[in-house]
């Protein structure tokens, strides 16, 4: 086979030429972009992990006063339901 029939056979894409800028501005952003990732992964501060077990204790609590609740509730109907027996 020869050099020609191969091309001959490939698809052609068009092929762009981009500007300088353009291609500066598209590193830039890809490097703006892993600073921003990074800068997600930064650990918590002591402020922020106090916050963070302060709500926990809170919803903690609320769980447990509705599970209470509902044992409550759950015990009441049987000794109901008992009682009619």
């Amino acid at each position: 086979m020869k050099i020609r029939e191969i091309i001959e056979k490939r698809p052609q894409q068009p092929t762009t030429i981009q500007p300088s800028l353009v291609k500066q501005q598209a590193r830039i952003a890809g490097v703006v972009n892993k600073i921003a990732a990074s800068d997600t992964q930064q650990a918590p501060t002591v402020d922020e992990k106090a916050l963070a077990f302060r709500a926990y204790c809170e919803k903690k609590k609320l769980t447990d006063k509705n599970y209470a609740a509902r044992l409550r509730q759950q015990l009441a109907n049987v000794e109901a339901v008992a009682g009619k027996a």
